[in-house]
C-alpha cells in the first residue's frame, strides 16, 4: 500500500481494496482504489496509467460501485475478494 500510496501522490488514496483468490488469499495483482475526489481519480488516470509501479506497467482506470457493494469499507485497508474475484 505505500507503493501505492507515494505512486498516486499523497493525499489521493483514501482506501484500498486488494483482490484475493477466494480459496488461497493468494493476491491477484489488481485492487479497488478509492480517491479522494473525482478530480484526483481523473489525474491519476490520465497521467498514471501506464507507468511502471515496482517494475510492473500499471492500468488505471475507473470502475461504477456495483449492487450490493458496501463502500468505502470499514477499515482503511481491506483483503479478500468480497465476491468479487477467485470464483
Amino acid at each position: 500500500e505505500d507503493s501505492l500510496r507515494t505512486f498516486l501522490d499523497p493525499g489521493f488514496m483514501t482506501h484500498v481494496k486488494w483482490i484475493t483468490d477466494k480459496e488461497t488469499g493468494k493476491f491477484y495483482g489488481s485492487a479497488f482504489i478509492e480517491m479522494s475526489s473525482s478530480k484526483c481519480g481523473a489525474i491519476a488516470v490520465k497521467d498514471k496509467n501506464g507507468e511502471k509501479l515496482m517494475g510492473r506497467p500499471i492500468r488505471i482506470n475507473f470502475a461504477p460501485a456495483r449492487d450490493g457493494d458496501v463502500w468505502p469499507p470499514k477499515s482503511k485497508e481491506v483483503t479478500g475478494n468480497g465476491g468479487q474475484a477467485g470464483g
